[in-house]
């Protein structure tokens, strides 16, 4: 229960400290909302690079294990995937300009 508190805490917190991506002010602020979605994108890439590692740790084990593992992986990142193409859509306003930035950021196996 203290960690459930621990997290609604940070991610408040989390919520009132970093920019958001609002269409008006993305006219006025387009700078720093470009800067918000760069680090959103490297943060996501630098992210899968422990889930590709227990991907594999997982099959090294056994393979019944590896797949566990990735079916995991990859259900919780189709959530997190789409969480963070929408606000480089939002950037770009292409999608597959956006689709090719996230995908090159993206490079687990």
């Amino acid at each position: 229960m203290n960690s459930f508190i621990i997290g609604i805490v940070t991610f408040w917190i989390i919520d009132r400290t970093l920019p958001h991506i609002n269409p008006e002010l993305l006219k006025k602020e387009k700078r720093s909302i470009e800067r918000s979605v760069t680090m959103l994108v490297i943060g996501m890439a630098l992210h899968n690079l422990p889930e590709g590692l227990a991907i594999g740790v997982g099959f090294a084990l056994t393979p019944a294990l590896g797949i566990v593992i990735a079916v995991g992986i990859a259900a919780q990142d189709v959530p997190e995937n789409i969480a963070t193409i929408v606000p480089l859509y939002g950037l770009t306003k292409k999608r597959m300009k956006s689709f090719i930035i996230y995908s090159n950021g993206d490079n687990r196996v």
